[in-house]
């Protein structure tokens, strides 16, 4: 980005929050406090796009995506995931985040002075494991953030969705497939796709009657080897049984790839810099800062949000080397990204405009 493109965007920026205040006035406020944070979010991603497009290893503006670790145990050990392999379970200590960790994440949160309203539960593990996730779930609204999580769904049956649906707003993501024969190949459990279709089709009535409940369902097929637009119409009409989906379920294709080098797959010959250096924070359950949404094994650990505040993690001196590391195209520096082709798929479409789009508003 330009010096001239940052500069017009504080310009607009400081007009519209003008307009907004003028708006106000007249008592327009829920307006006026919509296009604010909508504006909050514009000037931080514009920051963010140029640290990025800089290369800067250090920051001003906080992190855009938060995520905070509820378990790293998991009920299932899905071929795509790292829980598969079974030294996996050794690298890191086992434990559950608590209420008190929670709380102290979520105080950092607000300390780093982040627009982004979006908390998300997940990294490594299943997170409904965590006996506590409805309270996570009423903590980060009471905060003023919006929860969201993911999941395998085996464990969400209609007691654990009545205890999250009474504690405010939530987004759910769950992993699903098309066909049993897809589901089982990938998960390894042999009649669990009825009952997760089952406790979906219930939540998807429960969404129905309710806003505050938001479902995205995840076509996990392709990694089986289904065609993705095939596949997924067919999941959608599956999970709709004969109705049309409401509006706040949505059902989109995972498209894979070797994060952290868990899978095979040869290196591509377009290297990108990676950007969640520039924009996500991620934290496992005890506290650790780890180098992405995909480090779940904490291969590389930046500092500990229980210890110390964000800003002082984020721009800590382990921080920036990470970002130099990338930046100068010396992935295999950082213990997390040896092996993982997120650098070198440039061709991918998951660098294009309308994928990351879609993947920022999702979070």
């Amino acid at each position: 980005m330009l010096r001239g493109e940052f500069f017009l965007s504080v310009f607009l920026y400081y007009s519209f929050t003008f307009v907004i205040f003028v708006v106000s006035s007249f008592r327009f406020f829920s307006f006026s406090a919509l296009c604010l944070s909508f504006m909050n979010k514009f000037f931080q991603l514009t920051r963010m796009a140029f640290a990025y497009k800089r290369a800067q290893p250090v920051l001003k503006h906080p992190p855009y995506m938060f995520s905070i670790e509820a378990t790293n145990i998991c009920n299932y050990k899905c071929s795509f995931c790292p829980q598969s392999d079974p030294a996996h379970a050794a690298r890191r200590t086992q434990g559950q985040l608590s209420t008190e960790g929670m709380k102290c994440f979520l105080d950092r949160v607000v300390e780093s002075g982040t627009s982004n309203r979006n908390i998300s539960i997940c990294l490594d593990g299943e997170p409904t494991i965590n006996k506590h996730l409805p309270q996570f779930v009423r903590l980060i609204n009471d905060y003023g953030f919006s929860p969201r999580f993911s999941s395998n769904g085996r464990l969400l049956d209609q007691n654990l969705a009545e205890a999250l649906i009474s504690a405010g707003p939530f987004l759910a993501s769950i992993d699903f497939a098309s066909q049993p024969s897809y589901f089982e190949q990938v998960r390894g459990r042999e009649g669990d796709f009825s009952r997760i279709l089952d406790q979906l089709r219930y939540l998807i009535d429960q969404a129905r009657l309710n806003r505050n409940i938001r479902l995205e369902v995840v076509d996990t097929s392709v990694f089986s080897g289904a065609d993705p637009e095939a596949s997924l119409r067919a999941m959608t009409a599956l999970l709709a049984d004969g109705q049309t989906l409401p509006s706040n379920v949505k059902t989109w294709s995972r498209q894979f790839h070797n994060f952290c080098g868990h899978l095979d797959s040869a290196d591509g010959d377009s290297y990108k810099v990676c950007p969640y250096p520039w924009s996500q924070f991620v934290v496992t359950w005890d506290g650790f800062a780890v180098a992405c949404c995909r480090d779940t094994a904490g291969r590389t650990v930046l500092g500990n949000v229980f210890e110390s505040p964000v800003m002082q993690i984020w721009n800590s001196p382990q921080y920036q080397q990470f970002r130099r590391s990338l930046a100068q195209h010396r992935p295999q520096d950082v213990p997390a990204c040896r092996g993982c082709d997120m650098p070198y798929s440039g061709r991918s479409s998951r660098w294009r405009l309308g994928y990351i789009t879609q993947s920022l508003r999702r979070r």
